[in-house]
């Protein structure tokens, strides 16, 4: 539940961060408040430390997943506890976004 999703957002931030840029991320978002200086280890656990964990503890809760909450229903989608929910709900979510995409970006375009 809760504990994974905040291994995938952990994850978009880093990704969010590569994008970016280290240096401008740590020049504009993170090195702003008097006194907060950040260096290059910094932007190495970022760019990193923090997707090495991602897959590292995705894989982990993807094995406790099928193997200790759900062994026998791993893959349904309605058991609670299962893998199969938790791809489900991202499937839904994937193809949520690939079908607003292109809507959010014309509304954006228009606006500009």
């Amino acid at each position: 539940g809760g504990g994974l999703g905040l291994i995938v957002s952990g994850f978009f931030f880093a990704q969010a961060a590569r994008q970016i840029g280290g240096k401008r991320f740590r020049d504009e978002w993170v090195n702003t408040v008097p006194g907060w200086k950040v260096g290059r280890r910094f932007t190495w656990v970022v760019f990193w430390l923090i997707p090495l964990q991602f897959v590292a503890l995705l894989a982990w809760w993807f094995y406790q997943a099928i193997a200790v909450y759900d062994p026998e229903g791993w893959w349904n989608p309605f058991h609670t506890f299962s893998l199969g929910t938790v791809l489900a709900q991202w499937l839904v979510i994937i193809v949520l976004f690939l079908l607003l995409n292109p809507l959010l970006a014309r509304q954006r375009g228009e606006s500009s």
